[in-house]
This record gives structure tokens, C-alpha cells and sequence, in this order.
């Protein structure tokens, strides 16, 4: 019968409804599919089979092996978070883009009402110059 170990990053985590040690072994059917899935899942855990010899590291290996699973976990919620902080940063760039593209959208659009009621006002007034000039 094959065997499965659970190692937890953080000892004395309760999950599954059992507080967990460093390390534990489990013969198999103990857990069931979905909750190893989560074990697997959570980076506080490190789920592995054990062999037929059994388990083969020495404390110093088992602390090195910890370290070395904690270090990858960390890396990979650091390249996630990096990419999840990128994201809303260029989402926030984009809706700041978009709004000083509309203020001043609707700056120019002001300016050419503007520019035409000056210039209706100038013809005008050159045809109300014109005008006096005939008389």
C-alpha cells in the first residue's frame, strides 16, 4: 500500500480539521481526491508520495527540502503578485489616459465653439464696417 506525505510549511496550521506538524505520513485513502487537491494547492503544504523505502531525508535534508519548496512557493507568489500589480497599474494608466483624453476633448471642443463665435462675431463686424464705408 502506497503512502503519501503531507508537509506543512507553517507547523500547528489547522486545515482539513487537524492541526499539522512539520511533517506527516498518511496511508493512502486517508484523504480523500479534492483534499489533497487543496493541500496541493495551498503553499503552506507540500504533498509528495513517499516510496517504498519510505521517507529518506535527514533533518538537515528535511529543513533543505522545506526551504528550498518555501523559496519556490514565495518566487511564484512574488511573479504573481508582480503580474497582478503591473496589471492594475496599467489599467489605472489607461483610465487616467482616457479621462485627460476626454477633459481635453472637451476642452478643444470649447475652443472651436469659441473660435467660431469670435469668428462669426469678426464677420460681422467687418460687415458692419463694410456697410458704414457704403453709406
Amino acid at each position: 500500500m502506497s503512502q503519501i506525505q503531507i508537509i506543512c510549511t507553517s507547523p500547528g496550521m489547522r486545515r482539513q480539521g487537524i492541526v499539522h506538524t512539520a511533517s506527516a505520513i498518511y496511508e493512502e485513502g486517508h484523504w480523500t481526491e479534492t483534499q489533497l487537491q487543496a493541500f496541493k494547492d495551498d503553499p503552506s503544504f507540500i504533498v509528495q508520495p513517499v516510496g517504498a523505502g519510505g521517507v529518506q531525508l535527514s533533518g538537515d535534508d528535511f529543513d533543505s527540502a522545506v526551504a528550498a519548496k518555501v523559496s519556490e512557493q514565495l518566487a511564484t507568489l512574488q511573479d504573481a503578485l508582480q503580474v497582478t500589480f503591473d496589471t492594475a497599474v496599467a489599467e489605472k494608466a489607461r483610465e487616467r489616459i482616457e479621462k485627460i483624453r476626454i477633459d481635453h476633448s472637451v476642452e478643444v471642443d470649447a475652443l472651436k465653439a469659441d473660435i467660431a463665435e469670435l469668428t462669426a462675431k469678426l464677420a460681422s463686424a467687418e460687415a458692419d464696417k463694410k456697410a458704414a464705408t457704403k453709406k
